[in-house]
């Protein structure tokens, strides 16, 4: 979790509040923030480490939901792993004329938000800008017992500096000023590491049943007050808790309490929750006609064994194509919220008679590239969709989408597949297949999975690079999803793919080219180069055949080629020898024969004794800060890494005279007073510890003088092999 404010001080400031929720889930880091009262549209979201250095950042669109931000960083490294459980990353919204940042904050761990069910963001009811706080609600008992936990950004107030706020108190109200609870409930704040000014509380409310109800519908405003704080008063307004993430139900017969024969008929159901706790639900199903059903359900559970409604429609609802929408009249209440997040809730939909139809339980899908609550609308998987239909019980929904990433078509996709025979991933085939031609085009491997129950199982992953064939098929409506297992060979359930192709038109760069692969027959674009009729793979380097003293590389399909840089000789007068293309300095040893060399791999040259050159490394062309030579006694190549000294200038007043000089020149004029005047004094700080003359500041942290220490690297840890020693010396 992150508590996101803005600074209270400078250009930027902000009186936004946001609030940020994290999940690490395998490698992958999945984020959302809600945020209020922003001045600006966020267009970067970035995740940044204690030192402020940007590790991942997101372009954000326009039509992204609003007060709400979806960010995905898969494949997260091991290294910021570890930092994020150390609490050393940080999150920071920014926008157009705020590019450092207009709310941000370090991202913190507690066992609560596990099992978080409400939220408030806390804003300072003077508007002062960059102070704000976040309240967590957590369920207990049967609904009537509250427990708060919150982080405050605030201050220690001007009048009474240097007295620790720890008191507060905390009174609740209904949101149109008239109807106050009696309860005003004291609690103590803890002074929180990562800043001076942010601090934690934990509270317990006990709540009667006209208090639950404010709070299930949204009316619940919490007022938090310290005399000792700046600013004095916060208030917020609870809702249910905000992500990203999306609660679907696979419907299926197969979790029918009355036991059918399989029909081959499926559905599935997409719920939101608003912040009155109303449930907003799309449904859509298979091959049943509208006289069969009568409306839907949200239930629960009893230690029966009996099914309790707790939310329904209130009339028989019309489909479009198999696909409905609407809102069920009944408010999910405190305790029904929370089976919700627990996912415990299942949807069922009924005939007239009360009778399930087709039933599945709700579960939470994390958000991604592909699972998202936006236009596109996922694929149902059924047994129907054949045309001999497979009268089985097993469902499922796939969700995909198509990423445009460094001019290449990027397919993610989120599998549940529900009730089928086998549910292990190696006994499961998943085809993109074309209807029209009745042939598969592509078969998902590297699939991620896991089960969620005994009767559910959730795959995901994507294709590095989508085949031509694949998104013609897309773009003509031909694609669909064809599942297999054991049972079922050619396929068990399947589903029209029917999504907005989010890559751009190919437009084939001047050197690259379109291969044709046998194996699947249909043609690929590849990064690959053709020269001279010969075929350099991306990255690889070669002499150049049309300019002598040439070489090119190999760059995404695009050949560029660099004129051979020539090192300065150490000599006055120079040699240059049959087949070089740099002079070099003569031997004197008379025994040493010109065409004795060195065989260069790196170049595939070979290089007169004694000859030096610059190493060719793309994509980057000729390395002037390095030098190779071919040693004349050993006919060895050995290189060196040019050693600049270094000036005697401060880092500010240092510059390169060119922009591919490898060593750095001090300003030619340099006043000592100007140089005293980049010298700021430094005040003592409680959180960085002693900041005296007679101390060093190493890596965010003071050390006294002469104290020995191992230095700590961000990401490394402490290295015990290594040894410091602040030494304080006085300069006249």
């Amino acid at each position: 979790m992150a508590l996101m404010t803005g600074p209270t001080c400078g250009m930027s400031r902000s009186t936004g509040v946001g609030r940020a929720y994290i999940t690490l889930d395998r490698n992958m880091l999945h984020v959302s923030v809600y945020f209020e009262r922003l001045e600006e549209i966020p267009i970067t979201a970035q995740i940044l480490d204690v030192n402020s250095m940007i590790l991942y950042e997101v372009f954000l669109k326009q039509t992204d939901i609003e007060q709400k931000v979806c960010i995905v960083w898969s494949e997260i490294p091991r290294i910021y792993v570890h930092a994020l459980k150390r609490g050393e990353l940080q999150i920071v919204l920014t926008t157009k004329r705020r590019p450092e940042g207009i709310i941000g904050g370090p991202i913190i761990k507690h066992k609560m938000l596990s099992r978080e069910v409400y939220n408030a963001l806390l804003f300072p009811s003077s508007y002062q800008a960059g102070y704000g706080g976040v309240a967590v609600v957590d369920i207990q008992g049967n609904g009537d017992q509250l427990a708060i936990v919150g982080w405050l950004n605030s201050n220690v107030s001007v009048e009474r500096k240097g007295i620790v706020p720890n008191v507060i108190f905390i009174s609740l109200e209904k949101n149109d000023g008239r109807h106050r609870t009696s309860k005003t409930i004291r609690g103590r704040l803890t002074h929180l590491k990562v800043s001076n000014s942010s601090f934690m509380f934990e509270v317990s409310i006990h709540l009667n049943a006209v208090e639950q109800r404010w709070l299930s519908r949204g009316h619940l405003l919490m007022t938090l007050a310290g005399e000792q704080l700046f600013p004095k008063h916060f208030v917020g307004l609870f809702m249910p808790k905000q992500s990203c993430d999306v609660y679907q139900a696979v419907l299926s017969e197969n979790f029918n309490m009355t036991s059918q024969e399989p029909n081959g008929t499926a559905g599935y159901a997409i719920i939101e929750i608003l912040k009155d706790s109303a449930a907003k639900y799309k449904v859509k199903v298979a091959d049943f006609k509208e006289e069969q059903f009568y409306g839907f359900t949200i239930e629960r559970e009893t230690r029966q064994n009996r099914k309790r409604v707790i939310a329904e429609s209130s009339s028989p609802k019309e489909f479009l194509n198999g696909l409905t929408f609407g809102t069920l009249t009944h408010f999910l209440n405190v305790r029904n919220l929370q089976l919700l997040f627990r996912e415990k809730l299942m949807f069922e939909m009924t005939d007239e008679d009360g009778n399930s139809l087709l039933r599945g339980p709700i579960r939470r899908v994390l958000h991604n590239d592909a699972v998202r609550l936006t236009n596109n609308l996922p694929t149902l998987l059924a047994g129907n969709r054949f045309k001999k239909r497979v009268k089985t019980s097993a469902a499922g929904i796939a969700w995909f989408a198509t990423v445009d990433v460094e001019e290449t078509c990027l397919l993610y996709y989120a599998v549940t597949l529900s009730s089928l025979p086998a549910l292990k991933s190696e006994e499961i085939t998943m085809n993109l297949c074309d209807r029209v031609n009745e042939r598969c085009l592509l078969e998902l491997k590297n699939i991620k999975s896991f089960n969620t129950d005994l009767k559910e199982i959730y795959l995901y992953g994507h294709v590095p690079l989508a085949p031509l064939a694949v998104l013609n098929a897309l773009a003509d409506e031909h694609l669909y999803l064809n599942v297999s297992t054991l049972l079922h060979p050619t396929g068990e359930i399947a589903g029209n793919i029917s999504i907005e192709n989010n890559c751009k038109p190919r437009r084939l760069q001047r050197d690259s080219f379109v291969a044709e692969d046998q194996t699947v027959n249909m043609l690929i674009r590849t990064n690959d180069c053709i020269y001279h009729e010969v075929t350099y793979n991306d990255g690889s380097s070669w002499p150049a055949l049309h300019e002598e003293c040439t070489t090119c590389s190999c760059q995404r399909g695009s050949i560029k080629c660099d004129p051979i840089l020539c090192p300065q000789a150490d000599c006055a007068d120079p040699v240059k020898h049959p087949g070089e293309c740099c002079p070099v300095c003569q031997m004197s040893d008379s025994n040493t024969s010109v065409e004795k060399g060195c065989f260069w791999t790196a170049d595939n040259k070979w290089h007169a004794a004694g000859s030096s050159w610059h190493p060719y490394l793309p994509p980057f062309g000729y390395s002037r800060c390095a030098l190779c030579t071919c040693i004349h006694s050993t006919s060895e190549v050995m290189c060196r890494k040019t050693t600049c000294p270094t000036p005697a200038c401060p880092p500010n007043l240092r510059y390169r005279e060119n922009a591919l000089d490898c060593c750095p020149k001090c300003k030619d004029v340099v006043q000592r007073t100007e140089i005293t005047e980049q010298v700021k004094p430094v005040t003592s700080s409680p959180l960085l510890g002693d900041a005296s003359p007679g101390s060093c500041f190493f890596n965010n942290q003071w050390h006294q003088d002469k104290s020995v220490f191992a230095p700590k690297i961000l990401h490394l840890g402490s290295l015990k092999c290594i040894t410091c020693k602040c030494e304080v010396r006085n300069f006249t």
